[in-house]
């Protein structure tokens, strides 16, 4: 690969962390250029350029629905939430729980086929904030027989308006787009209502640096979103990649009131479980998915018998 190329997409990332969009554009387009057989670099262009059109609310993570349907329904995806949703099934069916929380729902198509399969489904409690995800999630657990209370708020906001708790609560992915003080309260609230939170994150090594903007950070992103753009092609691809893709790795540099991610590695999570008040029960990997190794975490609480 060219290094010139990659020093091009480096300033992209760097002039948009500033917000300095034309500068991140004029970068990209560099990069492509340079390298114009090499799709990271040609998505983040026609990406930049629908920003600078449109504005950077255009960014917004799930703002596209569609896109991030298609993302979970294809690739390297397939395998994970298979996996997911087995060793949710083993679980659950030990546990047998009542009551179920599941924190960022989605299209349903992680938690609604597990309980499916349980003896007794427990009663289900969902929180998507993104409508047409929630809509979809909604329309699928009616044509399976469940009637879940829905929320299409925050999770923050929901905890802090219900006076409920659960036997277990489930949060596949979604804790990672909450800011670290948001998510410690979400946390820390979670140990006194669950007996059980079972989270699914990946294990970022990228978390690991203080400076988002830090070189060995860039060039770990940009070198795992080469390998899982691959998985995305044709027209449908093209969607994802534009629609949901370039979105989360832009995101990724985004100043502190527009990032949509705060990804970190394994342990990070479990220590922040324990000071919310929980226990470290399972550690069990999902599947080594192209970005970084995915794992779901069991923890009891110990306030909550």
């Amino acid at each position: 690969m060219d290094l010139t190329a990659y020093e091009h997409f480096a300033d992209s990332i760097r002039h948009f962390a500033a917000r300095a969009m034309d500068a991140a554009l004029a970068s990209a387009r560099l990069a492509h250029e340079a390298a114009p057989d090499e799709s990271l670099y040609a998505d983040a262009a026609r990406y930049l350029e629908r920003l600078c059109e449109q504005g950077l609310e255009s960014q917004a993570l799930y703002s596209e629905s569609d896109s991030f349907s298609a993302f979970i329904s294809g690739g390297s995806n397939l395998a994970l939430y298979d996996n997911t949703r087995h060793i949710l099934t083993e679980r659950l069916r030990a546990l047998q729980p009542t009551s179920l929380l599941d924190i960022g729902t989605g299209d349903g198509s992680v938690l609604i086929p597990v309980v499916m399969t349980l003896p007794s489904p427990p009663t289900l409690t969902f929180i998507e904030p993104a409508l047409t995800l929630l809509d979809r999630a909604m329309s699928f657990a009616w044509d399976k027989g469940f009637q879940p209370d829905a929320h299409p708020y925050p999770v923050e906001q929901v905890l802090a308006s219900l006076d409920q708790s659960w036997d277990v609560a489930i949060a596949t992915w979604s804790l990672h787009n909450l800011p670290p003080a948001t998510r410690a309260e979400v946390l820390h609230s979670l140990a006194g209502r669950v007996q059980r939170l079972f989270i699914a994150e990946f294990d970022d090594p990228a978390g690991r640096y203080e400076n988002p903007l830090a070189p060995e950070r860039i060039r770990h992103i940009h070198d795992r979103y080469r390998v899982g753009l691959q998985e995305y092609s044709g027209p449908e691809g093209r969607r994802v990649r534009l629609g949901f893709l370039l979105p989360v790795l832009y995101g990724y540099f985004a100043r502190e009131g527009r990032r949509s991610t705060y990804e970190q590695p394994i342990a990070r999570w479990e220590e922040e479980l324990q000071a919310a008040g929980f226990i470290i029960a399972t550690r069990t990997l999902i599947y080594p998915y192209w970005w970084a190794d995915a794992y779901l975490v069991e923890a009891a609480s110990t306030s909550v018998p």
